[in-house]
């Protein structure tokens, strides 16, 4: 009795290690968690109250209409005034892609972020940020990831 009782251990412990073996195989890669896509918004107030806010303002000093914004680090120092709206943000995609002030590094910054601007739902340089984080930050995870 006391010896069948150690043959199925025997044999219990062989079926365990055959499939420990079978794991022995390479585990599939582990899945890639992508950084959520910064969204950008239109600033807004009404009847002095904000209407939407933002987590990161995106634009030139503001210190107008009850506004009292510094100028960020993600300003567009291209005017659509001066360019156009094609020409400022063609300018500014190619300013942030020199990496002239580093920006392309500190993109991971915009993860999951509201960024305000004025120019929504126009087309802005806050979607050319948005693109850029999208190539940079989360293809770059991707890749670090495979």
């Amino acid at each position: 009795m006391e010896s069948e009782k150690k043959r199925k251990n025997l044999d219990d412990q062989t079926d365990i290690r055959s499939k420990l073996i079978k794991l022995d195989k390479p585990l599939p890669a582990t899945q890639t968690v992508l950084l959520p896509l910064p969204t950008i918004v239109h600033l807004r107030r009404l009847k002095g109250k904000i209407v939407q806010d933002c987590d990161i303002y995106i634009g030139r000093a503001c210190n107008m209409g009850g506004w009292q914004l510094k100028q960020s680090k993600w300003h567009n120092p291209y005017s659509v005034k001066q360019y156009g709206r094609d020409g400022a943000i063609d300018r500014y995609r190619k300013y942030i892609e020199s990496n002239e002030n580093n920006l392309l590094n500190d993109l991971h910054e915009l993860s999951g972020k509201k960024l305000g601007c004025w120019c929504k739902p126009s087309p802005c340089h806050g979607d050319v940020l948005r693109e850029l984080f999208k190539r940079e930050v989360q293809q770059s995870s991707k890749t670090s990831n495979s």
